[in-house]
């Protein structure tokens, strides 16, 4: 193996015995062949590990780091202070690359200039055997971003809030000179000490402000299997608050305050959708969910700015009436009637497929 390769490929393992084979074949066959495999095996308690070592013996450029089991992000960080590369990119061990993953997104570096290389992604729906295409961009060609612009896409403002730029890590490449000084200076945004769903957006906030450019395309390179360990249904803020209070101190420290009216109506989005999946799976009792949406109002910083900062006249929706007076009831009635709607659209919807179906 070669001691500078130009991609270390990291890929966390836990218990995946069923389709890490898949993932490290989908690797190690593709068409761009300068690159290095650190599979990280968290502990996992099945067959993987062995998986591991069957492909370590066939391919040099596979190596392994086998440690207790301390979760997905430091099985990341352990897997980066081992790499080499050039370029690091992570894969999820239930996922797969496109075979010509690799080349593509080195092209798209063009010529070692471009810091990050974002590649598109589909999904794969395993219990039903099914691909479906998820355009994971707001563009329809490929393009370069500068510095400014990144800083926007990343806080999610100027109408890019369905960019999914800080959403995953995975399906990109990161030149890791970036990586490694944002290491030094945000590691504990980098790779959250404590356990945290928004692990992939807390990476990318800390990476970001390092990076002098990066380039998007649709061409997909990578497949997503949703329902995996990575899709699993989490409560977005009530264990995410960590990530939004970063988004607002970087509004300042990047001077991007003229985009706290966009980044709270963004916040109201997740927020209200968070009450509405806790009503949903029953993630506490009524009580609860309402110490919940008071703590969030009391403590959230953009909330907190919002009340001081935005003028009645201003104020565009119920929903946003009620966060910004602090109406814990109002609250809980616009999203339980939110809930109800969505419940009636979810039937109706599964009921014309069964009618399609039905009749050929």
């Amino acid at each position: 193996m070669k001691d500078n390769p130009t991609i270390s490929v990291i890929i966390p393992v836990y218990n995946q015995e069923r389709y890490l084979g898949q993932c490290i074949r989908s690797v190690l066959a593709q068409t761009f062949q300068d690159f290095e495999v650190i599979l990280v095996n968290d502990g996992s308690t099945d067959r993987s590990l062995e998986i591991c070592q069957k492909y370590a013996q066939k391919d040099l450029r596979v190596t392994i780091i086998d440690k207790v089991n301390e979760g997905l992000v430091l099985a990341r960080r352990d897997g980066l202070l081992k790499a080499h590369g050039e370029y690091i990119t992570f894969v999820d061990s239930d996922d797969y690359v496109e075979l010509s993953a690799f080349e593509r997104m080195v092209e798209f570096s063009a010529g070692n200039t471009i810091d990050v290389v974002v590649g598109n992604y589909d999904r794969i729906y395993d219990s039903h055997n099914l691909i479906k295409q998820r355009t994971g961009h707001v563009v329809n060609a490929d393009w370069m971003i500068g510095k400014g612009e990144i800083t926007k896409m990343i806080l999610g403002f100027e109408g890019l809030q369905h960019n999914s730029l800080a959403v995953y890590v995975w399906g990109r490449l990161y030149r890791r000179c970036c990586v490694l000084r944002a290491f030094r200076e945000r590691g504990n945004l980098l790779f959250p000490p404590e356990k945290n769903v928004n692990e992939d957006m807390f990476f990318n906030l800390a990476v970001m402000p390092y990076v002098d450019n990066l380039w998007m395309t649709n061409e997909v390179v990578y497949h997503y299997r949703y329902g995996g360990v990575t899709s699993r249904y989490m409560p977005i803020l009530r264990d995410g608050w960590r990530y939004f209070d970063a988004r607002y101190d970087y509004c300042y420290e990047f001077d991007c305050q003229q985009c706290l009216p966009a980044f709270f109506r963004h916040y109201l989005n997740f927020f209200y959708m968070e009450v509405r999946m806790q009503m949903h799976y029953h993630v506490d009792t009524e009580e609860g969910i309402r110490k919940y949406v008071a703590k969030e109002l009391r403590e959230r910083k953009i909330v907190r700015w919002a009340i001081e900062h935005l003028p009645m006249e201003k104020r565009n929706s119920p929903k946003e009436e009620a966060v910004l007076s602090e109406d814990v009831d109002g609250i809980m009635t616009l999203a339980r009637q939110d809930e109800k709607r969505l419940w009636r659209h979810y039937l109706l919807k599964r009921l014309l497929l069964w009618y399609q179906k039905m009749i050929g």
